[in-house]
């Protein structure tokens, strides 16, 4: 509604009830939400907040689509490993129960144990276990539960969802408890009431993703499930936030009280997907890795998997009410047939694995848990990259063919952020339900629909109540209440008001760890497309021309490259800052599995090349600049600089990651015209880092770091060493030239010896002067009996060794297994034994990944990979290997680093 809109005007259609009725329904969520939104906010700030929203929107659905490509990758990369692939590690193969009682022993994380089932002859769970259960999870949810208790739940949960496929298949039927409705009846009407009080009723929750608190809210607010109180949870409780195992052991639990009985039902959503759950819009994968290890976590994912497998993929209450995650197909009138036709192997822990296009029957499927619904008629493209955007015609269609009145799905947040929202121009025959608060930091509501027979005297109707149950509160108050205790009015209205105030830090950090992938996936080519606009490298290019060039670069003009770049913190009033906005994301390696200093080794080794050619200072500089010059005009330098690499075979990618990030480099000096020759050779020396190979004894490292200091200080500073700086790279060059007398372009070791001793003044005589010359001599790497200028470099260019060279080849290197770890974890289950893969295996799989998306990698970039992971007896865990690379805010990590020291 218009902001400035006072009058009340109804948003949608009445139904086939009373006015009065509905006015209760509605009035109060629309005054609630005027309350949330009009407290003291501009016009100008709720138009910059839907500017985020659809922001969030536009960059989820791109992380979505990302999810097709992953999939098709997969598939080329099994097939590649069929036919030429190496063998699997040479393991012991053993049961999966013992592999994973063995692996626990050795882990001595603290867990919550729960009772179990005594035997397999009595699978059923008492009472006891969900009170239990629910009591931890109130009180101490950051423990997780135990991953026995966690194994056996799912075993005795797959036996149910198997014996409930069996007799019902895909598609589950369920009657609203205590209703003398006939099912099925063409008499039925389905209309929308406001009766909450009915006890025998059916719940239907929409989207929860991993957020615990909202089903603890919904069950404080609507009661625990019973055979009096079904419970349909319409799918994707796994992914995004980082309690969705809770959450399942919650539900599983409880249905395991009532295994005979359909008191609680789990609709399959398009999160209960093992391939989803890795990918950058997923989560669920990642939660159980930090839960449970990289032993313990796969392999209770892949029995989440088998459970997935057989969830339903819609349910269909009472004859008459569709619940289904996505929503109407791409054939109506086929798709309860079709669903109903799907296989065991069409049914799998990945939904639809092999891309399989064109079966309609594996169509449903992906309709069903993927489409949205939209206003104009008529099918198109979805923006998610799975399934479709359907029109009212196609609702017309899909209830006439089935004889059903009603259709509930989820699958997105409301757009008025109301937890239920009404499809008016679907005739109102449509309802979307999500049960996630604050999902994302949007600030949205959730909701719940209870459906139940209506009041004496309308034999026929069915009732189908909204229920509002706003925003959850927060752990504190969540820990105060009983369950099935109603919250009072102003309670919720304190929830309200406390989410308001937090929802907007919430909303940018999604979006933060959103624009870090899209901004990673893309940084080469809008570097590059950025850099080729900006030919004096200040960094700088203007607003607009920063929109058009990410839109030509990217393709995806859906998204407002301008907003992100202020959110980024890289927009001026005019000019967005794009060496900054891109170079803010960069990847660490954080694991035991694989060496930190990866980066370190691959530009050290470029750097032994360089000094191993043995050129003279004047041939540096001839290279470089003109001659007889130390600075030279930035594309220039960089011109000089790559032919330099090139005579020493660094080409393709590696040189292109070295120029992105000198280009950075002489960006930070914006006020220099030139570039001058020493700061350039100093920054490439800081980004080999301090190893490059160099044997020093530890005394000589200290006489070292003591030359560079003094070199630095006037004579009357010396005396405090230790605050003193290091050498900079002016000093160091003009020292250099200083002590060639022979001017051959070298500084042989009688000539440093002496320049030294000269000009810090050194008084101790032949001791000194033999220390001295034995650091030099160590420095001297090509035995020449003289130093050329890198080496010289490398002896006392003593600045921080980090530097945006550095991280530039760092990400090069984590970029390809970052992108594609979706596809490499598919493919690694699938050759692995028991969670773990070969040298080989690994060597194989990143050389196949880089031929099939045409990577960046070399050869030499693989072998350096798989050299830097530590490998037991010959395997390393898979996923933990994939999770080592991790994707960091640089800005927010200097902070933190900051903060500490």
């Amino acid at each position: 509604l218009p902001i400035s809109q006072s009058k009340r005007v109804m948003p949608w259609p009445s139904f086939s009830c009373a006015g009065s009725c509905f006015d209760g329904l509605f009035w109060p969520a629309y005054d609630a939400w005027q309350a949330c939104f009009h407290s003291g906010e501009s016009d100008a700030v709720l138009l910059a907040r839907e500017r985020l929203l659809q922001l969030a929107t536009d960059l989820e659905s791109i992380h979505e689509s990302r999810v097709d490509a992953d999939r098709s990758l997969l598939a080329k990369l099994i097939s590649k490993y069929d036919v030429d692939g190496p063998a699997a590690a040479c393991t012991a193969t053993v049961s999966l129960d013992s592999w994973a009682d063995g692996l626990l022993e050795a882990d001595d994380r603290t867990y919550k144990m729960l009772p179990l089932p005594s035997s397999e002859s009595r699978p059923i769970l008492d009472g006891t276990t969900a009170t239990l259960l629910l009591q931890h999870l109130r009180e101490n949810s950051e423990e997780p539960l135990h991953p026995h208790f966690i194994m056996r739940l799912l075993q005795l949960t797959q036996k149910v969802h198997s014996k409930r496929s069996e007799a019902s298949g895909p598609i589950m039927r369920i009657g609203i408890p205590g209703s003398t409705v006939p099912a099925g009846s063409d008499e039925i009407e389905v209309r929308l009431g406001s009766d909450e009080r009915h006890s025998a009723r059916v719940v239907v929750l929409g989207d929860t993703h991993g957020q615990l608190g909202d089903v603890l809210w919904a069950f404080s607010e609507l009661g625990l499930p019973s055979d009096q109180n079904v419970y349909v949870v319409n799918g994707d409780i796994a992914d995004r936030s980082g309690s969705a195992t809770e959450i399942f052991a919650l539900l599983f639990t409880i249905m395991l009280q009532y295994p005979n009985q359909p008191v609680v039902v789990i609709n399959r959503g398009n999160h209960e997907c093992i391939t989803l759950n890795g990918s950058r819009c997923g989560g669920f994968q990642y939660e159980l890795l930090d839960k449970y290890g990289s032993s313990w976590g796969p392999y209770l994912h892949s029995m989440f998997g088998g459970v997935f497998a057989l969830m339903p993929v819609a349910t269909v209450v009472h004859n008459s009410i569709f619940v289904v995650h996505g929503g109407v197909g791409r054939d109506p009138e086929s798709q309860i047939d079709l669903l109903q036709d799907l296989t065991e192997e069409q049914r799998e822990p990945s939904i639809n694995p092999w891309g399989v296009d064109g079966d309609p029957r594996m169509d449903a499927l992906v309709d069903s848990l993927w489409s949205d619904p939209v206003d104009s008629m008529g099918s198109k493209k979805n923006c998610r990259g799975n399934g479709h955007l359907w029109g009212p015609d196609y609702t017309d269609r899909f209830l006439h063919a089935t004889g059903m009145k009603l259709i509930i799905r989820s699958h997105q947040v409301p757009a008025d952020m109301n937890g239920v929202f009404v499809h008016q121009v679907h005739g109102s025959r449509v309802i979307t339900v999500f049960s996630a608060s604050n999902y994302g930091g949007r600030g949205n509501r959730a909701g719940a629909l209870l459906i139940h027979a209506a009041p004496e005297g309308m034999d026929s109707t069915v009732e189908v109540v909204i229920k509002n149950l706003g925003v959850c509160p927060p752990w504190t108050r969540l820990q105060e209440l009983q369950i099935g205790e109603p919250c009072c009015p102003s309670r919720r209205a304190n929830c309200i008001r406390q989410i308001s105030e937090d929802r907007d830090d919430e909303l940018s950090k999604d979006l933060l760890q959103q624009a870090m992938g899209l901004l990673a996936e893309f940084r080469v080519p809008l570097w590059d497309a950025c850099a080729c606009y900006d030919p004096a490298l200040q960094g700088l290019v203007w607003l607009r021309e920063w929109d058009r060039l990410c839109k030509a670069t990217t393709k995806l003009h859906r998204v407002d490259w301008v907003l992100v770049a202020k959110l980024l913190g890289g927009a001026t009033t005019n000019h967005v800052r794009y060496m900054d906005t891109l170079n803010r994301f960069g990847f660490k390696i954080a694991s035991q599995v694989v060496a930190s200093d990866l980066a370190e080794s691959v530009l050290a080794r470029i750097f032994q090349r360089m000094m191993s050619a043995d050129d003279s200072l004047q041939q540096l500089l001839g290279k470089l600049c003109q001659a007889g010059k130390r600075a030279a005009p930035a594309r220039e330098m960089l011109q000089g600089f790559c032919e330099l690499l090139r005579r020493n075979g660094v080409t393709g990618p590696e040189m292109d990651a070295v120029t992105r990030s000198l280009e950075a480099h002489i960006g930070g000096c914006r006020s220099a015209a030139n570039i001058d020759i020493s700061e350039f050779l100093s920054a490439w020396k800081c980004a080999s880092g301090v190893r490059a190979d160099l044997d020093l004894t530890d005394s000589q490292v200290e006489l070292a770091s003591r030359i560079s200091r003094l070199l630095a200080a006037p004579k009357q500073y010396r005396r405090r060493l230790s605050t003193l700086a290091p050498a900079s790279a002016l000093t160091l060059m003009d020292f250099f030239t200083s002590a060639d007398s022979d001017g051959d372009g070298y500084v042989s070791v009688e000539e440093g010896c002496q320049a030294l001793c000269e000009r810090l003044c050194f008084a101790d005589g032949d001791e000194i002067d033999s220390e001295v010359r034995g650091l030099l001599k160590a420095a001297d790497v090509t035995c020449t009996g003289k130093l050329n200028y890198l080496e010289f470099l490398r002896l006392f260019d003593r600045q921080d060794p980090h530097c945006l060279t550095h991280q530039s080849l760092l990400d090069l290197l984590c970029f390809q297994v970052w992108a594609h770890r979706n596809a490499l974890s598919g493919l690694f289950r699938y050759i692995g034994m028991n969670g773990r893969i070969s040298q080989q295996q690994i060597h194989w799989s990143l050389k196949a990944l880089n031929s099939a998306v045409g990577g960046q990698l070399v050869e030499a970039n693989i072998e350096a990979l798989v050299e830097a992971v530590t490998f037991h007896n010959g395997t390393v865990a898979a996923e933990e290997f994939l999770h080592a690379f991790h994707l960091v805010d640089r800005q927010a990590h200097a902070q933190l680093s900051a903060e500490k020291a």
